[in-house]
């Protein structure tokens, strides 16, 4: 759903895209698993079926890694994994003058 393969939804920001073939559809949303998983300290098997996949069927040049990356951020935001992401400052501060 995040990914697009749906369709829109305003509601949830997910943008039109024109509908990728299923062996697009298949690695785009392997590759968000293995994202989340992979971030989360989560062991899958997305990473051989993934190499097998891309070896087999399809060539991965019309994949849109930006949207793999924004539905993996997505879906971490939504089940609340985040704080692994999150800036934390150094508590230092800088001092006038310095960029």
């Amino acid at each position: 759903m995040f990914l697009g393969h749906l369709g829109v939804d305003k509601t949830l920001n997910i943008p039109e895209r024109a509908q990728p073939k299923h062996a697009q559809r298949e690695l785009e949303a392997e590759s968000v698993a293995y994202l989340v998983c992979s971030r989360n300290g989560v062991e899958s098997k997305s990473q051989t079926y993934l190499t097998e996949f891309v070896d087999k069927n399809t060539d991965i040049a019309a994949l849109d890694l930006y949207q793999v990356v924004r539905a993996a951020g997505q879906i971490e935001t939504l089940l609340g994994l985040t704080s692994h992401t999150r800036y934390e400052p150094s508590g230092k501060t800088r001092s006038k003058g310095t960029a």
